[in-house]
């Protein structure tokens, strides 16, 4: 298994002994990373008024610093609440989420139509042979689509 140094720091290690300098490489590693996100954040417009966003760090395995980040999304929350921006917001992305249900269904009934089904193969092989524009190509394809639909 190598040197016998390294069996040394491998047995210390599954006992639970030594490894401190590496947490606290990871705990350096962890607040510079923090840092540079601050200085980042400072440049950035806010994309809420009245809030200005901070960088925080947080452990899974340990639970160091999530109850300030819980904090921080409760005072965020509130915030946004009583100003009306949350409402707001959530208006806003029911409409993008309809819209994004429409196109959704609008790309899956051209796709699945038959005409562009039949015709889909032949217009590929156009413009891959360079027989056919990209624009003709949809003006094509649109008009099978659409001559079926009435």
């Amino acid at each position: 298994m190598g040197s016998r140094t390294s069996r040394r720091r491998f047995h210390h290690l599954r006992a639970g002994r030594g490894g401190g300098r590496a947490r606290r490489d990871a705990g350096t590693v962890r607040l510079a990373a923090k840092a540079d996100y601050a200085r980042i954040l400072h440049y950035l417009q806010p994309a809420t008024e009245e809030w200005r966003t901070m960088a925080y760090t947080c452990s899974s395995i340990t639970g160091e610093g999530i109850a300030g980040i819980w904090s921080a999304i409760e005072e965020f929350r509130n915030k946004t609440t009583e100003s009306g921006v949350f409402s707001a917001r959530r208006r806003s992305q029911i409409l993008d989420w309809v819209y994004s249900m429409v196109q959704e269904h609008l790309l899956i009934s051209f796709f699945n139509h038959p005409a562009v089904v039949c015709l889909k193969p032949r217009i590929e092989q156009a413009i891959v042979d360079g027989k056919l524009s990209a624009t003709l190509a949809v003006k094509e394809l649109l008009k099978a689509f659409e001559e079926r639909q009435v």
